[in-house]
């Protein structure tokens, strides 16, 4: 992507036009492209809110919030060369990468939480169980406990699988500090 934008400012550049910068009001937005009001000026149809048209394995989209102030440039000062350089209200940030780091890494990867959400539930369903267990069962005096162990039986032999932090972590998204 980096070599896709920067061929398109040297094309830019050797046509001798260059780059204008202007501002304007987002509107219209669409999956990829969105309109600029401008003040003066007819609006700008279609800029677009990535540097090259066509996506390819890793980008970055911010998509602005309708309305918002947006920064924008034209290349070779034609107005269907447009692309959206900056944004004061953020609607999405859609990027897609090997790895992604959020303020470092030391924090190791962003947990998933549909992972952690299936190991609570797992636990939870233990816990439920035990208690069922317990309240349906009915003392035996001077049994010395044994209809407690019996009614315990098919719960205490089963195991709870111990988990680590492997297990839920989204090893492509990583945090810090």
């Amino acid at each position: 992507m980096e070599e896709a934008l920067l061929n398109l400012i040297d094309r830019a550049s050797k046509k001798g036009k260059g780059v204008s910068i202007g501002t304007g009001l987002a509107i219209n937005i669409q999956d990829s492209t969105c309109d600029v009001a401008r003040d003066g000026l007819p609006n700008l149809l279609g800029a677009r809110l990535t540097a090259i048209e066509e996506l390819g394995d890793s980008y970055m989209k911010i998509t602005p919030v309708d309305k918002s102030p947006v920064v924008y440039a034209l290349i070779d000062g034609q107005t269907t060369e447009s692309v959206i350089i900056n944004c004061s209200k953020i609607a999405s940030i859609e990027w897609v990468c090997e790895v992604s780091k959020l303020n470092g890494d030391n924090q190791g990867g962003l947990v998933i939480a549909q992972k952690v959400s299936e190991s609570d539930n797992s636990i939870i369903q233990e816990i439920n169980q035990l208690k069922q267990l317990i309240t349906s069962w009915t003392p035996v005096v001077n049994d010395g406990g044994a209809a407690l162990k019996a009614a315990l039986s098919s719960w205490v032999t089963g195991t709870i699988e111990p988990t680590s932090s492997a297990d839920f972590e989204n090893t492509k998204v990583k945090h810090g500090n």
